[in-house]
């Protein structure tokens, strides 16, 4: 099996509504990634679909489900017995240890139970179809596998999709309708269909509010495992909604004070919680920094600083927690299983800290570009100096972990953290070489890895097929040409800068050529962080092992084990004491639409160059 693996001036601005931190609004402004339906025509009449390895009795089930839909409902020709389970355990080797959006040993009963013609004996089986028709498309998604669609899995999409039955029976199947609803979500974020997902994953988590999943007291009537798997759903749900929320500008739909269920906690026949108990925490602050910092309210000083000083506190302790590895946590994964969660934690975290850093990095980009010289001759030595170089550690150890997960032939094809990690990564880069402009002999940063790996991963994403990554390694392209060849560059306070240590000597754009990046020979400068991964990860533990106590103990036991200087990114209180004025400075300029949105922000840096976008 393998592994599833905008002429502007200074002071114009855009919009500054939280809607537009709409990933969909936000690819409208740079390129029209809108996603293309073919219409149906009801008197045409449904193809026969080689369904070879599906029993003669459940076809005609799954045929009279179809024709109940009142749609024309193309049946796809559905995969092996071994390549459903293959399909299945991609899924979940992407995404299985850091959320839950199923049983996965359920799931696997009900692929037997199909293969063997006895999927009606299932209390659900009808949902059960559409959830394993859903993990199908998804692990094609995940692996990047197309078979002649427009997008993979994108047949079995549309066509669990079809299926999917009325809100009023998804709401009498309980979390079986609550499971499809969110697994039509995961493909459509994964897809860039966010707004769409935002949808359904509402839907979902309505319906789970209405039974009480969040509630402790209402799931006495379940049996253990039930219990364990309802509370990993749960929590699952609400990471997605809060990233969903913030992902498109719209309110998150849950005050999370009315949750009273408990943390997911160890329990006998389920893989270890520390890696989802992370994942809920950063996905939370998450929500807390888009709310904050990026949405349009007036904040008065003091509540600022405290809401930044608790973000900030947050932050260090989750990182502070990071393992060098799950080794210790997890029981029974295979080594790559094991990276894969690794660097999944590590590139959500960063994530937050560069949402929570960054603006202050473009506000140093804006003063570069545009400001005077005795601001810009300020900035090494100031706060600003210390947390942009902060932020661009925090996105060199991001980039680290999406060139790692390529390197293994791990990283997800079609995969919503991977791939706006990896771009939001060579954003800060490309903020890195501006900070370079004053810069001074061994002062300069020479991240590695830097934008060049980054434009790596986006290409190596790009030419399997993932659309959104050329896109996005288009947008790198154009703003790193208009860097070089845009008249600030020779008549203004770039002229003349040093634009070391982004790209390679041998690497450098020259401007007088094409106006695209395409390095050559890509750089491998990672090896030293790579290296410690891995030989971390050499000694894995034998299956079985047993981590004790809860997700969070557990976590403080792994980082006094941990003896290298990994987790330690100056992050510490001189950020929010030196800092203050900056951050109101900057939310509060109205001269500033920041959103959090890569694409947004991106346009917003693109404003300092006249003509930029013509």
């Amino acid at each position: 099996m393998s592994h599833c693996n905008p002429e502007s001036s200074t002071s114009s601005a855009l919009t500054a509504d939280t809607y537009i931190s709409s990933t969909h609004i936000a690819a409208a402004r740079v390129g029209d990634f809108l996603w293309k339906k073919t219409p149906i025509h009801p008197n045409v009449s449904i193809p026969v679909a080689d369904n070879s390895f599906v029993p003669s009795p459940t076809r005609g089930l799954i045929e009279s489900w179809s024709h109940a839909q009142h749609a024309l409902l193309e049946p796809p020709s559905l995969p092996s017995r071994s390549d459903a389970y293959d399909l299945l355990s991609c899924v979940n080797f992407y995404v299985g240890q850091t959320q839950q959006h199923f049983d996965v040993r359920e799931a696997s009963d009900h692929l037997e139970l199909f293969f063997d013609d006895r999927l009606s004996s299932s209390p659900t089986p009808k949902l059960w179809y559409i959830k394993l028709v859903l993990i199908f498309a998804l692990g094609k998604l995940f692996e990047g596998r197309f078979d002649g669609e427009p997008l993979p899995g994108d047949r079995y999409f549309k066509y669990a999709q079809g299926l999917l039955p009325s809100l009023s029976e998804l709401h009498a199947s309980k979390r079986h309708g609550v499971e499809a609803l969110n697994l039509v979500a995961l493909y459509l974020q994964s897809v860039s269909r966010r707004e769409e997902a935002y949808l359904y994953v509402n839907s979902a988590l309505r319906i789970a509010i209405a039974h009480g999943f969040h509630v402790r007291g209402r799931l006495k009537e379940y049996l253990q495992s039930e219990k364990t798997h309802l509370n990993r759903l749960w929590w699952t749900i609400y990471m997605q909604e809060k990233r969903l929320a913030a992902a498109t500008g719209n309110p998150s739909s849950l005050n999370s004070d009315t949750i009273e269920l408990d943390m997911p906690t160890d329990a006998l026949g389920f893989s270890s919680p520390f890696p989802i108990c992370l994942n809920i925490r950063i996905a939370h602050i998450t929500g807390r920094i888009l709310q904050i910092l990026y949405e349009r309210k007036p904040h008065k000083d003091a509540s600022l600083i405290h809401s930044v000083q608790s973000i900030i506190q947050e932050l260090q302790v989750i990182l502070a927690e990071l393992p060098s590895d799950f080794s210790d946590g997890t029981r029974g994964q295979t080594p790559s299983l094991n990276i894969r969660t690794f660097a999944s934690i590590h590139i959500m975290l960063y994530q937050a800290i560069l949402l929570t850093i960054r603006p202050i990095m473009l506000y140093v980009a804006r003063l570069i570009l545009v400001g005077d010289e005795t601001s810009r001759s300020k900035i090494y030595s100031s706060s600003l100096g210390r947390l942009s170089r902060t932020c661009a550690e925090a996105a060199r150890r991001m980039l680290s972990m999406t060139l790692l997960l390529k390197k293994e032939n791990i990283i997800a094809i079609f995969g919503f953290f991977d791939l706006d990690a990896t771009f939001s990564g060579a954003f800060i880069m490309i903020l890195t070489a501006i900070f370079n402009i004053i810069c001074e002999g061994d002062q300069v940063l020479a991240p590695s890895p830097g934008l060049a790996e980054a434009v790596e991963v986006l290409r190596h994403l790009s030419d399997r097929g993932n659309i959104f990554a050329g896109d996005k390694l288009r947008e790198v392209e154009h703003i790193w040409a208009q860097l070089h060849v845009d008249n600030n560059l020779h008549n203004g306070p770039l002229a003349g800068s040093n634009w070391t240590g982004v790209f390679p000597a041998s690497q450098e754009p020259n401007p007088e050529q094409s106006k695209s990046v395409r390095p050559s020979d890509i750089r491998r400068d990672a090896e030293s962080t790579m290296g410690y991964i891995q030989t971390h990860l050499a000694s894995h533990r034998e299956a079985g092992t047993e981590s004790g106590g809860s997700p969070f103990q557990a976590s403080h036991h792994q980082r006094s084990a941990n003896h290298d200087d990994f987790q330690e990114l100056p992050i510490g209180d001189w950020l929010v004491r030196d800092t203050n004025e900056q951050y109101n400075a900057i939310l509060g300029n109205p001269e500033w639409a920041l959103t959090g949105q890569d694409s947004i922000d991106f346009a917003e840096l693109a404003s300092c160059f006249p003509g930029f976008g013509e």
